[in-house]
């Protein structure tokens, strides 16, 4: 924009107001008392869509932005995740300056003082330098007296000058004496500086673990502590990874066949371990991921789903499909499992039920599941043929591809846990 555009008075000084973009400005022509939430009638098309974009735009934010306290002072602090940032072409980057703006906005006027903690990298859509200077004049006063630190974490030279600049800009000379900024290379290091209990209640995003990795093999907490584990039911992995598979997994691909890479799991695992809040549907291959995590879950459980009990109560287990063998499932194992097992294994069929309904799709048909799942129940497997048996289905053999199981009928004999597991599925 020239300067002649810009300058809205020749006769006046100019002033940070004249930089500030329309939309910023614009409430100050609407008229006093008039009601923002008035229903839009059929030739409000502008301010529908207005509507929508500050919509879109609210949820672009959160989706950058978390919210944790520090723990002494109770301060908020607010988590701003680069990797999150959408593509200009979807939201522009200075619509979600705007909305980011906002939540600073609320927060200084809501708590007072608060934190920053600003995560570097990998930055795959970084606002321009005009952008983030455009931002700066538009953040009030108090917003800016209020921060008490502003944390960065990694980065490139590129999006660390970038960020650095506008960081600088929010503290005053004085607070940047004072140490108001500080620069984390890795995740250990913002633990030092922030303290564990503080740490843990950060909302990391797997991408910041992968970015971290580079720089160190491991996060280290000092005087790390192990934190209290809830019921196996209840833990925070298990109840993410259900609402995941039961949102996207019966549309995904060969789920619990197809493995995504362990070195994100084994992340994502950890940050569990620690205590993090885990937003896991952000996650790329969040299906996948949910699938292994609760693999892993199931697998490394003290108590197996399917104890030696259950696998040997198993093999009395009517082989046709039918009414008796649901019966005999109820009334002779179900009792055998302990309560925290029993909501496990009622939780795992609906959502398999779920996934083999919709086979046509996914390609993973209730024997595929069987196979796929049944070693996490029963503990893992070794070596041994009978422990190998335990997870098959009778009169399959199971050998093939994800597009089907290789069908040999053999001599049925007695039943397995991978059979009865089917008959739950299905019924």
């Amino acid at each position: 924009m020239s300067q002649q555009k810009r300058r809205r008075d020749s006769t006046s000084s100019g002033t940070i107001r004249d930089w500030l973009p329309l939309v910023w400005t614009a409430w100050e022509d609407q008229e006093e008392g008039q009601d923002e939430t008035e229903p839009l009638t059929d030739g409000d098309g502008e301010r529908q869509a207005a509507h929508e974009d500050a919509a879109g735009d609210a949820d672009s934010a959160s989706m950058v932005v978390s919210e944790c306290s520090t723990s002494e002072e109770r301060q908020p602090m607010l988590v701003f995740s680069l990797c999150r940032v959408p593509d200009p072409a979807e939201v522009p980057s200075l619509r979600l300056l705007e909305a980011l703006r906002l939540r600073l906005e609320e927060t200084a006027t809501r708590s007072g003082p608060y934190s920053v903690v600003l995560f570097l990298d990998p930055a795959p859509f970084v606002p321009s330098l005009r952008d983030l200077v455009s931002a700066y004049f538009a953040l009030s006063t108090d917003a800016k007296k209020k921060v008490e630190h502003v944390y960065l974490v990694g980065g490139g030279w590129k999006t660390s000058l970038l960020v650095r600049i506008f960081s600088t800009s929010i503290l005053s000379f004085k607070a940047m004496r004072k140490g108001k900024l500080v620069d984390c290379s890795t995740l250990s290091l913002l633990a030092e500086r922030l303290g564990r209990e503080t740490f843990r209640r950060i909302e990391i995003p797997l991408e910041v673990y992968i970015s971290n990795a580079k720089r160190e093999s491991s996060i280290h907490l000092d005087d790390e502590v192990a934190t209290p584990s809830p019921a196996e039911d209840q833990a925070p992995l298990v109840q993410d990874c259900w609402r995941i598979l039961a949102e996207q997994g019966p549309s995904s691909l060969g789920i619990f066949r197809r493995s995504p890479s362990a070195t994100n799991v084994a992340h994502l695992e950890a940050a569990y371990s620690r205590g993090h809040p885990v937003r896991l549907d952000f996650a790329p291959d969040a299906p996948y991921l949910a699938a292994s995590l609760l693999k892993r879950h199931l697998a490394r459980m003290n108590e197996p789903v399917f104890s030696r009990a259950v696998c040997d109560e198993a093999k009395r287990c009517p082989l046709e499909e039918d009414d008796a063998a649901i019966a005999f499932i109820r009334e002779s194992i179900l009792p055998l499992l302990s309560p925290s097992n029993l909501t496990l294994l009622t939780n795992l069929v609906r959502v398999l039920a779920q996934i083999a309904d919709n086979a046509s799709q996914n390609l993973m048909t209730a024997e595929n599941l069987v196979i796929c799942i049944c070693p996490a129940l029963v503990g893992g497997i070794g070596g041994s043929v009978e422990e190998v048996g335990m997870c098959r289905v009778p009169g399959v053999m199971e050998m093939g591809t994800m597009r089907g199981l290789f069908r040999e009928e053999e001599a049925r004999s007695e039943n397995t846990v991978g059979g009865v597991l089917k008959v739950m599925i299905q019924r």
